[in-house]
């Protein structure tokens, strides 16, 4: 569960650094000129705030994903320990008077023991690759709002310029 606290806070703290680049801390007289002039909403600011609502689905679908996996791995676990006390109970049964019976509820626990831990590795596996998927996923869409917002601020600089170069 830690490592789907990891992946959650991890994308809340890249909406929260995405959108950050929607604000800025002073406004310059150029800045404010250059707003009056363009009368234009922030599109960084909308790629932003629809990178952070992809990003939070995506976390959702994920940790859903690893929730269901973490479901099947716990039952996994409780069934090869079930398993393993009927192997253990077989096992230390008096073997002059049930032979047979015996070595049935051995074979038959050694064979629920074994899809058991198939399904215990599945699921590990299953988890592992759901929180995989999402920490790349997140890192792209990082990269990919970042790349946005630069382009639009380099994109209003040169706005900046020629406006400044007009006049």
């Amino acid at each position: 569960m830690s490592n789907l606290r990891i992946a959650t806070t991890y994308g809340i703290l890249s909406g929260m650094l995405i959108l950050s680049a929607c604000f800025t801390p002073t406004a310059s007289p150029e800045l404010l000129a250059a707003q009056a002039q363009t009368n234009a909403p922030c599109q960084a600011c909308d790629q932003a705030t629809v990178m952070v609502a992809l990003t939070q689905q995506q976390n959702n679908a994920d940790d859903q994903a690893a929730a269901t996996a973490e479901v099947g791995r716990v039952n996994a676990q409780a069934t090869l320990n079930a398993a393993n006390a009927t192997l253990g109970a077989a096992q230390t049964q008096d073997q002059n008077s049930a032979d047979i019976i015996a070595a049935q509820i051995a074979a038959t626990a050694e064979i629920v023991r074994a899809a058991a831990q198939a399904t215990l590795n599945s699921a590990g596996a299953t988890q592992s690759a759901a929180l995989t998927a999402d920490a790349i996923q997140q890192t792209q869409m990082a990269d990919l709002a970042t790349t946005g917002a630069l382009a639009s601020i380099n994109q209003q600089n040169s706005d900046r310029l020629a406006a400044a170069t007009q006049t």
